[in-house]
């Protein structure tokens, strides 16, 4: 094979194995961007979509719970505003969606819409409930300020009564009796129709005591309430309402004992405010009852929106921390690639210099022992040269001898032929010597014709 060849052979395999390395670390390197690409345009929006919708269920949840625990305004209106906010980043994660042709990440959403859907509905019937719940407040305070006022009214007549026959004739009356005429002064009227029977006064001091027991029972109902409120735990006021059972009771046992109209009157006030209080606490209680279950499917709702955002969110780091991953991977596979192509072509390189090398000497090294031997071909052609040259001097030589030998004959045989003529009569002896002469000439011819043949023998040499 020629050393061109060889040199052309050479490079085009160092070409072709850079070629070859270069290509599969593109391709690698392709894959890599292409990973990112997913990455950064896909899973890490995604996930960055998923929590910041976690984020404002979260925030959400928490304006939300507060309202339903405190009614204030504030946290109404900040709860609404978490509402329109994520709605919002819903959409915004759709689009993201859609876009990136995320259908598993659509799915989440879809699912979460639905659960911030039925969070929705749920604080709304929670809103609903908390305007009807203060309503109620409104009127058990109503109830409760009408009860407080019955009752002292009625309290201080029996008081007034009570101090009036206790201290007996001379001491200041009532404003008026059970005729409703009123009283002036003990000493105008007869002592023996100020004087009260006995069982009188005991009727009275248990109107007192019966009325205040009355306070207490709906004392405890109103402390009852407030904690049941405070501690959204409706079984607290359940277990007070049977205190309505004991005023009931001590109502019924007031009207027995109560004979004058005007404190009639005042009891079936103080009875009409204790009904109305008990409705108001009943329906407060229904509202707290129906507040609680609202609040816990509210709470359900959030927690499974939170917790299938929270899942998509988990998914999409996992995925960009997995597509991080290869793609370091696939870099490391192409800078290795990389290297080792570099070593390969390296050592082919190095190889096919010393091939090459070797087969560029080798040629060099034959070239010169063909040159030393055409050398010594070329001195023994010399020398067969000169011997050829000195054979040809030899046979010049002898032509010119033999040419010389042949002039000679003619000479003499022109000589003959002019004896012939002028001596007819040596015929005989003449023709002899011309036979003789010419057989001398046929063979300087023939001596010739080898000299010839041999001239050219040492020439081709």
């Amino acid at each position: 094979m020629k050393i061109g060849t060889k040199i052309g052979l050479g490079f085009t395999a160092v070409l072709s194995t850079g070629v070859l390395l270069g290509g599969l670390s593109v391709l690698t390197m392709n894959g890599a961007v292409d990973r990112a690409t997913l990455l950064s345009g896909s899973y890490v929006p995604k996930a960055a979509a998923a929590v910041a919708i976690q984020n404002i269920a979260s925030d959400t949840m928490l304006a939300t719970r507060t309202y339903g625990l405190t009614g204030q305004e504030k946290a109404l209106v900040e709860a609404k505003k978490q509402f329109g906010e994520l709605g919002v980043s819903i959409v915004e994660a759709e689009k993201l969606a859609t876009a990136q042709n995320l259908p598993l990440f659509a799915k989440a959403l879809a699912t979460a819409k639905a659960q911030a859907e039925e969070f929705r509905l749920q604080f709304n019937k929670t809103e609903e409930l908390m305007l009807k719940l203060a309503k109620a407040y409104d009127a058990m305070n109503t109830s409760a300020a009408g009860l407080t006022k019955s009752k002292d009214e009625f309290l201080d007549s029996q008081s007034e009564l009570m101090s009036h026959e206790i201290v007996g004739p001379g001491a200041e009356a009532p404003a008026s009796d059970a005729t409703g005429k009123g009283w002036t002064k003990a000493a105008e009227t007869d002592p023996a129709e100020k004087t009260t029977a006995t069982s009188d006064r005991l009727q009275r001091f248990e109107k007192v005591t019966l009325m205040t027991r009355l306070i207490e029972s709906v004392g405890h109902i109103r402390v009852a309430a407030w904690k049941s409120q405070a501690q959204r735990n409706p079984t607290i006021l359940k277990d007070a309402l049977s205190r309505f059972d004991d005023a009931e009771k001590i109502l019924a046992r007031l009207k027995e004992i109560t004979h004058l109209r005007q404190h009639i009157d005042k009891l079936e006030a103080v009875a009409k405010d204790v009904a109305d209080y008990k409705r108001g606490v009943s329906e407060m209680m229904a509202l707290n009852v129906e507040l609680v279950d609202v609040g816990t499917k509210r709470a359900e709702a959030g927690t499974l929106l939170g917790s299938v955002v929270g899942e998509a969110a988990s998914e999409g780091v996992k995925q960009s921390v997995d597509e991080a991953k290869v793609s370091m991977s696939s870099l490391k596979s192409a800078s290795l690639t990389v290297i080792i192509g570099l070593g390969i072509m390296i050592l082919t390189g190095a190889l096919l210099a010393y091939f090459i090398t070797r087969g560029i000497t080798s040629a060099l090294m034959r070239t010169v022992t063909d040159l030393a031997s055409c050398s010594d071909e070329t001195a023994s052609a010399a020398e067969q040269v000169a011997g050829g040259a000195q054979s040809l001097a030899d046979g010049t030589s002898k032509t010119a001898a033999a040419l010389e030998e042949t002039s000679a004959s003619l000479e003499e045989m022109g000589s003959m032929v002019k004896q012939t003529a002028a001596s007819s009569s040596s015929a005989a002896t003449l023709a002899n010597e011309g036979r003789e002469a010419g057989e001398r000439g046929s063979q300087a011819m023939v001596e010739l014709a080898k000299a010839i043949q041999d001239i050219k023998a040492n020439a081709d040499q």
